[in-house]
């Protein structure tokens, strides 16, 4: 369950490039001003789905017309 203010997702994709770019979790933390286990959290979804995106947020879930 979601909790607090949703994460957009050009931020999502800043947080994979600078954690790709071997920045520690407490840096990408301090520079974007969220707390580290949001940070953690969205690593966690990249790693277990390949995506950046959110649960239930990708474009496979939408047909195509």
């Amino acid at each position: 369950m979601a909790r607090g203010i949703p994460i957009c997702e050009e931020i999502r994709k800043l947080i994979i490039e600078k954690y790709c770019s071997n920045n520690s979790l407490g840096q990408i933390a301090n520079e974007l001003h969220l707390s580290r286990s949001t940070i953690q959290g969205i690593i966690k979804i990249y790693k277990t789905t390949g995506t950046f995106l959110p649960k239930g947020n990708n474009n496979t879930d939408v047909k195509q017309q």
